[in-house]
């Protein structure tokens, strides 16, 4: 009979089961793993891709999007989600 793992386990590709692993920013430590300055890189070479091929909207945009993961992280608050009982509605 097989073993159950925990829904959270992965498993390899000989189904072997592997711990599961955080995402390496967590892994590694936010300041390793400088995901937004690599997005804000990537955002200002691929806006200057857009005004090349003429599209300057694109571009645009694509500043914004380097500005903003320029700035801190804002991380939000945690929120509560109501899985409670929906009240069941009909049309008239």
């Amino acid at each position: 009979m097989p073993q159950s793992t925990p829904l959270d386990a992965e498993t390899d590709d000989t189904g072997q089961q592997q711990a599961e692993r955080p995402p390496p920013h967590e892994a590694a430590g936010a300041d390793d793993y400088p995901v937004r300055e690599y997005i804000g890189a990537m955002a200002l070479e691929l806006a200057q891709m857009a005004r090349w091929d003429g599209d300057e909207t694109l571009g645009c945009a694509l500043d914004v999007a380097a500005r903003l993961a320029a700035e801190p992280a804002q991380r939000p608050a945690a929120v509560q989600v109501d899985t409670g009982p929906r009240k069941r509605t009909t049309r008239s």
